[in-house]
C-alpha cells in the first residue's frame, strides 16, 4: 500500500519535487478507548521487524493522523500524504479521537 501511495503523489506531483519518501508510521498509543497502552517488548518486536525490512520509522505517542501532520510539517515542507487501509478508515469514521462529544465526521 505504501509503495502505491509513493506511486500516486509522484503522478500528482509530477516533476516538481525529487522523489517523495515514504515512511510507515507506528502509535504507542493505545489502539482505542479502554485498550490497553502496548508495552515496550511488543513496540520494540514491531520496530526492529519494519526496520529488518528496510523501511523508514516514524514511532508516534498518539493516535491521531492530525496530530501526526503537526509533527511532520514542523520539519518539513514536503507534500504530506496518508495511505491507510480499511481498518484504520473504519475506525476513523467510528471513533471521535477518544475526545469526549466530538464527532470525527
Amino acid at each position: 500500500m505504501l509503495a502505491a501511495g509513493v506511486r500516486e503523489l509522484m503522478k500528482e506531483l509530477g516533476d516538481a519535487i525529487s522523489a517523495p519518501n515514504g515512511i510507515l508510521c507506528l502509535t504507542a498509543a493505545s489502539s482505542g478507548p479502554g485498550a490497553p497502552t502496548p508495552e515496550i517488548p511488543d513496540l520494540l518486536r514491531r520496530i526492529n521487524a519494519l526496520l529488518a525490512r528496510g523501511d523508514d520509522l516514524l514511532l508516534f505517542r498518539e493516535r491521531e493522523l492530525y496530530a501526526m501532520t503537526g509533527l511532520v510539517n514542523r520539519y518539513t515542507k514536503a507534500p504530506l500524504r496518508f495511505v491507510a487501509g480499511l481498518s484504520l478508515m473504519i475506525r476513523a469514521f467510528e471513533d471521535p479521537y477518544g475526545k469526549p462529544g466530538r464527532q470525527a465526521f
